[in-house]
């Protein structure tokens, strides 16, 4: 949307953000829709990390024969 929405509102987001040792993890991403489009890229690589998740949790469960206890120490370690 429009820059002066994000400027009034800057202060208040900052506040509430997640932070990381280079500050706030919020931006200005640009003009009308732009915001979408992120969502939308974002959505994309976070679906595909979750389908991984799920091959691999497969994957070991059936192929690797591990228990439900084993396998959530494997993801234990892999987080």
């Amino acid at each position: 949307g429009p820059r002066e929405g994000y400027d009034n509102l800057a202060p208040a987001l900052e506040r509430i953000a997640a932070q990381t040792d280079d500050g706030p993890c919020v931006t200005y991403i640009g003009p009308d829709g732009a915001g979408h489009y992120v969502k939308m890229v974002h959505n994309g690589i976070e679906y595909g990390d979750m389908q991984l998740i799920a091959e691999a949790y497969d994957l070991l469960k059936r192929l690797g024969g591990l228990s439900n206890a084993e396998l959530a120490d494997v993801f234990d370690e892999w987080n």
